[in-house]
């Protein structure tokens, strides 16, 4: 800014008064997400007709508060990590006291056994499919980098359920090219799968 004062003529002393007012000036409040669900008065009210969403991998619920700020209903919610039950659970007791009044029901199971179970009780039209799996085993950005990162047998396993879900659940964009795609990619995972399980070396597609 003070660059552009430069470049259009402004002298010393109108950089300086700029830059105290600058200072003086109060900043508006930030909107806190976090602390607008804890009172019930802030919360934005959805229509019944709102665009309805499942989220696998949930995690605290943090895309389900920007879902419900953007006007769209979280009606599932998948969390569960086996290796830590009680922070599952935890999270999971934290998610229910957030979003339960949007209709939004946590399942605590890990994805693949909901997808082992056919998805039952999910929707089969949902607006919305939104799936985060952890990547720590193979981002740059963490373990990876370090040298320590590589595919596990559940980052697999995770994948193919994220991809039998979007098979189940035919959600917004199911008439779409990108959706076709997603569905060829599928259908190579599954094949991959298949044949390492006949004794061949697993290729991730």
């Amino acid at each position: 800014m003070i660059r552009t004062l430069q470049q259009q003529g402004a002298t010393r002393e109108n950089i300086i008064t700029f830059i105290k007012k600058a200072k003086t000036k109060k900043t508006l409040p930030k909107l806190d997400v976090c602390k607008n669900f804890d009172n019930t008065k802030l919360k934005p009210v959805l229509p019944d007709d709102a665009p309805i969403a499942v989220v696998l991998f949930a995690g605290g619920g943090g895309i389900e508060a920007g879902m419900v700020q953007a006007g769209i209903r979280p009606v599932i919610a998948v969390e569960f990590d086996p290796t830590k039950p009680e922070l599952s659970r935890a999270i999971a007791l934290n998610h229910h006291r957030n979003f339960h009044e949007y209709g939004c029901k946590v399942i605590q199971l890990t994805v693949q056994e909901v997808a082992r179970l056919g998805f039952i009780g999910f929707p089969r039209r949902p607006d919305y499919l939104h799936a985060s799996p952890v990547c720590a085993n193979f981002s740059q950005a963490h373990t990876a980098k370090a040298g320590k990162g590589g595919e596990t047998t559940d980052d697999l396993t995770a994948a193919i359920a994220v991809a039998e879900a979007s098979g189940s659940c035919s959600h917004g964009y199911s008439l779409s090219k990108m959706f076709h795609a997603i569905r060829k990619v599928r259908v190579s995972v599954l094949s991959c799968q298949f044949w390492s399980k006949r004794g061949t070396r697993s290729i991730t597609a």
